[in-house]
């Protein structure tokens, strides 16, 4: 999975001075002609410029977090929210006790508190029990990949005592109907690119967990304990992928791709019957898809970059704000410009004064998201990827034009309207989400999703006619209505057994045959095998 560092995937101008320059230059140049200091917000709420249109701030201003809110939250009662009591079951993630609290309250529940589950992570836990790093991650690694029995790592045996209580309160939280985590804010004036998130990162540790559980249940001879475990993973992957953001769709991916893996070696397990394993492969069909990147896209990414653009518009980007200069590109309060120092935090002030018409600023970035959604809602993958590529190209011309000569000029003598339109090219070239990554990690967990029903229905044809088919041909009708596709090629998954054991795996990402191989050369294929394949 690509790495990610905030809540806000971006792609950023590099380097970024030519960026600077263009917001320092257009703005300075324009600054003896600018007119007084605007008595009103200098943006007008409407679809066309904030998209949210409420509720307002004091000042008049769309209160973005507030509106994010209310359109994840639509529909969603207390009750029937399993946002809170894994909240609940969590305690403070990271040692983050008020953002816990703070979504809590947020939620109207009650806050956590001493003496309430509270779930040990796998690092803090182990630094009480001795032993370097190196063996007790290789003992961990060992516990999350094959059947173990509690004589084999009492370390993670005592972890996984401890944390009963709150694994009990997940398993059953995941079971709710629905998810609704809202976005708070660490500090006031802070914008959305700030939000906090310990609690999604921890529950790839929950997953971890969870599958060393199962796997203890396996070679402890109780599969069926460990497909509940198996099943609250991919129950939870669905929980964190339903949140607002790239990142908690990018967690709940990663956390259903590691019950995925999980479930090879469950079904390999001698004790299951065919029922069994229909059973089970019945209860995964039947779960929704993990993560729906274009919501995402339509609601907490655009909303990030109307919350960002507006923060600039009303002189916020000054020294207190770091996290919000950092998206931008600026790692201090001075930055060197082309040979000349220039304080951000003036510069960000003078340009809520300076002539420029920041509502054709947000109408251009919404542009820019109407056209990277509709790419994103084409019919198939192959037109979405065709699509997708277009925009990125589009974006990528716009960033080159950004520092010529022409848009220099152009912004000085032509006008608010122009000088809108270029801040809104040059915050779009930084803001818009990295959309290549995201939606090729939805496509691996569609894939994946397929590629375990076809892995169970060869575990269920091997326990019905003692052997695996010689092609995967042979599972439908009875076993399968429709053999699916390999997503990534457009025809069956790549298949190869000898009666006793087999291959089974998709292309992956890269759409090119590795063997059924993924490693850090870039070959990425997604494999399935009897006898299980270790992680």
């Amino acid at each position: 999975m690509v790495p990610l560092h905030g809540p806000l995937v971006s792609r950023r101008l590099s380097p970024v001075v030519p960026t600077a320059m263009v917001l320092a230059f257009s703005s300075l140049t324009a600054w003896a002609a600018a007119p007084e200091k605007p008595t009103g917000p200098v943006i007008t709420p409407a679809a066309q410029t904030t998209h949210f249109t409420g509720p307002l701030d004091s000042e008049g201003y769309v209160d973005f977090v507030a509106a994010l809110n209310q359109e994840l939250g639509r529909g969603v009662l207390p009750s029937e929210n399993a946002a809170i009591p894994l909240l609940q079951a969590m305690g403070p993630c990271e040692r983050r006790l008020d953002t816990t609290n703070a979504i809590l309250k947020e939620l109207g529940a009650a806050p956590w508190s001493p003496g309430m589950p509270d779930f040990r992570d796998y690092g803090e836990f182990m630094e009480t029990r001795g032993g370097s790093n190196e063996a007790r991650l290789n003992d961990y690694t060992a516990a999350i990949d094959v059947p173990w029995v509690a004589a084999d790592h009492p370390d993670i045996a005592a972890l996984l005592a401890a944390n009963e209580k709150p694994l009990a309160m997940i398993a059953a939280a995941v079971q709710k109907p629905k998810y609704y985590r809202p976005m708070v804010l660490s500090k006031p004036g802070d914008t959305l690119v700030s939000v906090l998130l310990p609690d999604i990162q921890s529950y790839r540790d929950v997953a971890r967990q969870l599958k060393a559980r199962a796997m203890r249940h396996l070679g402890e001879g109780r599969p069926l304990a460990a497909q509940q475990d198996l099943l609250t993973m991919h129950r939870l992957a669905r929980c964190v992928g339903r949140g607002g953001t790239l990142i908690e769709a990018l967690v709940g991916i990663a956390i259903d791709a590691i019950a995925s893996n999980a479930d090879n070696v469950w079904a390999a397990h001698p004790d299951l019957t065919a029922d069994q394993i229909v059973a089970y492969r019945q209860q995964l069909a039947a779960l929704p898809a993990v993560a729906d990147m274009r919501r995402c896209l339509e609601t907490t990414e655009r909303a990030m970059c109307m919350d960002v653009t507006q923060a600039i518009a009303r002189g916020k980007l000054g020294a207190q704000n770091s996290d919000l200069r950092s998206v931008l590109g600026f790692a201090s309060g001075s930055e060197t410009v082309e040979g000349q120092w220039l304080d951000v935090g003036e510069m960000s002030a003078a340009l809520l004064v300076f002539s420029v018409d920041w509502n054709v600023t947000m109408q251009t970035i919404n542009t820019y998201f109407d056209e990277m959604i509709a790419a994103a809602g084409a019919a198939d993958r192959l037109q979405r990827k065709a699509a997708m590529s277009r925009f990125d190209e589009q974006l990528r011309k716009t960033k080159s034009e950004i520092t010529t000569f022409k848009t220099l000029a152009t912004n000085v003598l032509g006008g608010s309207n122009s000088r809108g339109k270029t801040f809104g090219n040059v915050l779009s070239t930084l803001l818009m989400p990295a959309v290549f990554q995201a939606f090729s990690a939805q496509d691996s967990a569609a894939a994946r999703r397929d590629l375990s029903q076809v892995m169970l229905a060869l575990a269920e044809y091997q326990r019905r006619e003692g052997q695996f088919p010689p092609s995967l041909a042979a599972l439908s009708p009875q076993y399968l209505a429709v053999v699916p596709d390999d997503l990534f090629a457009g025809k069956p998954f790549r298949y190869a057994s000898d009666g006793g054991s087999y291959r089974l795996y998709s292309l992956g990402r890269n759409e090119r045959d590795d063997g059924g191989v993924m490693g850090p050369s870039g070959a990425d294929d997604l494999l399935m095998a009897y006898p299980p394949p270790r992680d």
